[in-house]
């Protein structure tokens, strides 16, 4: 783009410096509605060469090592104090359940960490949910089978009461680690640094605008959602790259789609497609999740599996979405500015963009404005005229506060005035 060489000539010059600004390839398109699907290939079963038959419930893949380690998640195994509930005569024919919704995520090559829900089952089919647990998932490089290994941390990190952090959704951003977890069918987020996944204390909670050490404090980002993922993709373009795939608490079969422009939300989720089994069609499906490292984003493709009730397997469908011509953009950072100024700012840009046929979009964390169109030049000129805003808003504060600065002076020297007047001193 040749933005950068038209800035100066517009406007007082302002000590706030463009961050970012480029093309993006044809993203796919998400309208009012959603996105576009130009066509769903079922692509059928996932299946397990070295093994004739073996369940694939759940059916998340993720990638570890550089591997890419198939839809079954890592064995979690009873510790000693289980084995021993187990083998109590109370509890003859019970089970445990290690669920691992959330996946695995990397945090150093090789290394990764799952967040598990831990479960009792008995042999009537009543099952106990205790809370969430955290292990260490690590790649045994010597092995050319790419073999993982799992050490649990001790206890359990979240409690039933508690959001289930971690078994909905996790991945890493930067040094974090974000992770989603449900409370009755609505979803709240944390984040934490990740060299302490395994230390309580360090986790985060988002309150709706900020994040807080208390986890009574957290709220809701995602509403009425039994499973899911967050990705980041570039499916959508820069503007949208967070996505959210999913199915809804009414297990009904539909894969939910859903977009963001912050990692916080707020989210956009529609229905995608209708799920349908191959051997049990009329079967209700679930466990929808996507697998970004299997299609091209840039060619608006995303591949998507569900899963058919136990013990049936995973079904994958690759969805190629309709794309735009291409966008240009440019940001504009407002983070170091006061809170006053980035209120003008954005509202004039506001109208700034309506009237130059260009898409305007606030982001937050590092709060910035986002303009973007297919014409490059439509995006330099309302550029152009939100950098000749910004210079007015900042030069319109500056005055005030010199103005304040000396109605300041004159009121000290009248001050003085009067009380050298009266025979004592002002200070």
């Amino acid at each position: 783009m040749s933005i950068n060489g038209s800035l100066n000539r517009c406007g007082p010059q302002v000590p706030i410096e463009l961050t970012k600004q480029g093309f993006d390839d044809g993203p796919a398109k998400w309208v009012s509605d959603g996105p576009r699907v130009d066509h769903v290939q079922k692509m059928g079963y996932v299946n397990a060469p070295d093994q004739p038959f073996f369940s694939r419930d759940i059916g998340r893949s993720f990638q570890l090592g550089g591997r890419t380690h198939g839809f079954v998640m890592p064995l979690i195994s009873p510790n000693s104090d289980e084995e021993s509930f187990l083998t109590a005569a109370a509890n003859e024919n019970k089970r445990i359940a290690f669920w691992c919704f959330g996946g695995v995520v990397e945090v150093s090559p090789g290394i990764g960490w799952t967040w598990y829900q831990k479960h009792i089952i008995s042999p009537n089919g009543h099952d106990e949910l205790y809370g969430v647990g955290v292990a260490r998932i690590s790649l045994n490089k010597d092995s050319l089978s790419g073999h993982l290994s799992c050490a649990r941390m001790p206890g359990l990190m979240f409690e039933v009461s508690q959001p289930l952090f971690g078994s909905f959704s996790a991945l890493v951003e930067g040094s974090m680690v974000y992770l989603w977890g449900q409370k009755n069918c609505d979803v709240f987020l944390a984040r934490v640094r990740k060299e302490y996944c395994h230390q309580r204390f360090q986790y985060e909670f988002w309150n709706g605008s900020r994040y807080v050490s208390k986890i009574n404090e957290a709220m809701p980002v995602l509403q009425d959602l039994q499973q899911g993922q967050i990705f980041k993709s570039e499916l959508f373009g820069s503007c949208l790259p967070w996505v959210f795939i999913g199915v809804t608490k009414w297990a009904d079969s539909t894969v939910m789609i859903g977009a963001a422009s912050s990692i916080e939300g707020p989210w956009d989720i529609r229905p995608l497609l209708k799920a349908e089994g191959i051997t049990k069609p009329d079967a209700y499906q679930y466990c929808m999740y996507a697998h970004p490292w299997a299609a091209n984003a840039r060619q608006g493709q995303l591949l998507v599996s569900w899963c058919d009730p136990w013990p049936g397997g995973v079904i994958l469908a690759k969805v190629t979405f309709e794309t735009h011509p291409g966008t240009y953009w440019a940001t504009v950072p407002l983070d170091s500015c006061s809170e006053q100024t980035a209120c003008s700012v954005t509202n004039g840009a506001a109208e700034i963009c309506r009237s130059s046929h260009v898409k305007y979009t606030e982001l937050l964390n590092p709060r910035r404005l986002r303009l973007s169109s297919t014409d490059e030049r439509a995006v330099e000129g309302a550029l152009n005229m939100v950098r000749h805003h910004m210079g007015l808003v900042i030069k319109d504060e500056a005055s005030k506060v010199q103005m304040g600065r000396r109605r300041g002076s004159s009121l000290t020297g009248f001050l003085a005035k009067v009380f050298s007047r009266g025979g004592g001193e002002y200070r």
